[in-house]
């Protein structure tokens, strides 16, 4: 009988506690609390190259072929790309003010490449024109400040990104190329907005437009570096090539909150 009633009691409490295990410890539209979650999307790049040449190229007296591997050696390239990532956050609330700090690293799908084929220049030699990008990585940690609006939360946020990018810029002369091939990790400053809405206690989906200015990268080159040009720059020749890179992306994910 005794046995048979602590049973009782035993599943009783069980029972009980497992109750108020299950009831939910946050409310829905509470955005307080750390968070981690996934991202999807969409980039679009744009690298800005500009190549200047000196020595040489523009002392010779019949060359006019420095300015025009400048204007050939300087396009826009665009690209468009895919992004998938994760992110980790924390977030305080007072009232209807929501602010905090995010952080968060992509794997990206983003490249671009150009090649004009052979031109003849203004002193006749045939040369060719590469530029190419790619991005394969970035991350950023925002801080973000919003207004929740019951189950959803519009917030601004501004901070410090970084990507990798490797890029191409050169001429062919005589079949050789001459010019940058270099990978660098890019740093910049990133802007932007974006919603959340409460889907449960625990769950907010999550849409985000960013925009990303990484600042520009050069490189300097020289004759000493093995570079083949043309007869009438013999004697010396000079180049600084710079790409300037800036990014909008727009994203789509989940966030899990505790």
């Amino acid at each position: 009988m005794f046995k048979n009633k602590l049973i009782t009691a035993c599943s009783l409490l069980a029972l009980s506690v497992a109750s108020h295990a299950a009831e939910p410890t946050r409310k829905m539209g509470d955005w307080s609390g750390t968070h981690f979650g996934m991202n999807w999307g969409a980039t679009q790049t744009k690298a800005d190259f500009t190549m200047q040449t000196s020595g040489d190229w523009l002392t010779a007296e019949d060359s006019a072929d420095g300015p025009w591997i400048d204007a050939q050696g300087s396009p826009e390239l665009k690209s468009r790309g895919f992004t998938m990532g994760v992110q980790i956050g924390r977030d305080w609330q007072k009232g209807k003010l929501v602010y905090g700090i995010e952080g968060d690293i992509a794997y990206n799908d983003s490249q671009k490449s150009r090649e004009t084929g052979y031109l003849e220049s203004f002193t006749g030699a045939p040369i060719a024109f590469v530029s190419s990008t790619r991005s394969t990585w970035s991350a950023a940690i925002k801080p973000r400040v919003g207004l929740a609006l019951g189950p959803c939360l519009v917030y601004g946020t501004v901070g410090f990104a970084m990507a990798d990018l490797k890029y191409q810029s050169a001429y062919i002369y005589e079949g050789t190329p001459n010019g940058v091939i270099k990978s660098q990790t890019l740093r910049g400053l990133t802007a932007g907005a974006g919603l959340e809405v409460a889907t449960s206690e625990f769950w907010a989906a999550k849409a985000e437009l960013l925009y990303t200015s990484y600042g520009k990268t050069k490189k300097h080159t020289t004759q000493e570096d093995g570079y083949n040009v043309p007869a009438v720059a013999e004697d010396t020749y000079n180049a600084t090539q710079t790409v300037k890179v800036k990014e909008l992306s727009f994203k789509v994910g989940m966030n899990y909150r505790f």
